[in-house]
């Protein structure tokens, strides 16, 4: 178990064949995006397995079979609102961090940066229980 007391939803980790040392935020952008083209792919598997290499600097997470009603974690929540949105299953996940303490960004610091970039802010206690009247 996760210090956090709840079950890691990591898999494999993955760069792009074509990054170069994978960990730069412009490898890991790379990767991420080519990782959502595989949602148009005729066949993503033998793409994923002719562009990708394991392992590599983007973790990849696998939501709860239940998404909210198995497990309340961010992955499942990201998954969950591509569903209410009617997209692919598919999202990419980020920690904000915090500039000044390079610690994770506070709620309220994360609701000011959203408001300043005009961002909507999803609480997750709200997620949830609109996953649950649904």
């Amino acid at each position: 178990r996760a210090p956090y007391g709840d079950h890691p939803t990591f898999s494999i980790s993955v760069n792009h064949k074509h990054t170069y040392t994978g960990i730069t935020d412009s490898d890991r952008a790379l990767t991420i995006k080519e990782m959502a083209s595989l949602c148009n792919s005729d066949n993503p598997k033998k793409q994923f397995v002719s562009s990708f290499k394991t392992p590599g600097h983007v973790p990849l997470l696998l939501a709860s079979d239940g998404l909210l009603s198995s497990r309340k974690g961010h992955t499942e929540m990201s998954i969950y609102l591509t569903k209410l949105a009617k997209l692919h299953p598919v999202s990419a996940i980020c920690e904000m961090m915090d500039a000044e303490t390079y610690a994770a960004l506070s709620v309220e610091k994360a609701k000011k940066y959203a408001k300043e970039n005009a961002i909507p802010f999803i609480d997750g206690k709200k997620l949830y229980e609109f996953s649950k009247v649904r």
